[in-house]
């Protein structure tokens, strides 16, 4: 099984306050008409974003959080992108002010990827995830904070909303010089609403079936990845599909089948020439570069 550590725990952890760390970059913008807001990307102690193609234990230039600031009805937006050292440290840039702005309740809302979506309300699927960047594209994550101004620190830990499938596959004996031309993911639901009162869970996912995501295809390790919305696959639907010299084949579930966010699930498939037999073999919350939801710590 191949180990691609892509954007997982792009952020890990997003702390809001004063704390400091042995890899924290502060930001203390001045003015506006109330108290500042310090923000502090923690990277210590913790497997954070990974670079697409290296080893995947450094920040990738041009990585880029967005936190929406939504008081009553009106909301803005601030991005934070990283320029990284040779050694690997980051550092990071704000594009503009972030203060607290009057005595009014405050939500605040950071949400990965930045570019891509309007708001950490609602996230779409990229139909194109067929290369590692792209494929990274895909990993929604966000975090909320509602109240109103304080002076104590608050914490944001960034939650990975969806799910992620690996599928490695295998050809029959009866094939020779076999190659898979494309693979094609069916989501059950292509987009995805989140809700702010619950921390940013998932509140619901619609749309219509029959969506197609052409996945990452890794011809030399024999896997396909792609990143779906949490959702109950049942018996005999419609997983994916896959041109085998020129010949499309359909993979199906073998029975009822449901991702849960933040986890990543493995399958090997047998590719025959006259069926495909798909076999799930691993459930997984700890997947390389920090996709688990479950053990991310306050580092605080």
């Amino acid at each position: 099984m191949i180990k691609i550590k892509l954007t997982y725990a792009v952020l890990a952890l997003l702390t809001f306050g004063f704390t400091a760390c042995s890899q924290e970059e502060d930001f203390a913008p001045q003015g506006g008409n109330g108290q500042e807001i310090r923000i502090a990307f923690t990277t210590d102690a913790i497997q954070t974003r990974v670079n697409t193609l290296g080893t995947g234990d450094v920040w990738e230039n041009g990585d880029q959080v967005k936190i929406e600031r939504t008081i009553k009805y009106d909301s803005d937006y601030y991005t934070y992108t990283a320029s990284v050292a040779e050694n690997g440290t980051p550092t990071w840039t704000l594009d503009k002010k972030l203060y607290w702005n009057g005595e009014e309740e405050h939500i605040l809302a950071a949400f990965y990827p930045a570019v891509g979506q309007d708001d950490y309300r609602s996230f779409e699927l990229p139909e194109d995830q067929s290369t590692l960047e792209k494929l990274k594209s895909a990993d929604c994550m966000n975090a909320v904070w509602i109240g109103k101004p304080i002076t104590d620190p608050i914490n944001f830990q960034m939650k990975h909303r969806l799910s992620m499938i690996t599928i490695n596959y295998d050809f029959a004996s009866e094939f020779t010089n076999a190659t898979i031309d494309y693979a094609q993911v069916i989501p059950s639901d292509p987009f995805v609403m989140f809700d702010a009162k619950d921390g940013g869970k998932m509140d619901e996912p619609y749309g219509v079936f029959g969506t197609t995501i052409d996945a990452y295809h890794d011809a030399v390790n024999k896997t396909i990845q792609a990143i779906v919305i949490p959702c109950t696959y049942p018996e005999g639907q419609l997983l994916m599909k896959i041109s085998v010299n020129g010949d499309e084949l359909q993979v199906k579930m073998p029975e009822a089948k449901t991702f849960d966010e933040g986890t990543h699930y493995t399958f090997n498939l047998k590719v025959g020439k006259d069926k495909v037999t798909l076999t799930p073999t691993n459930t997984d919350t700890d997947f390389p570069g920090g996709w688990n939801n479950d053990s991310e710590v306050d580092l605080n």
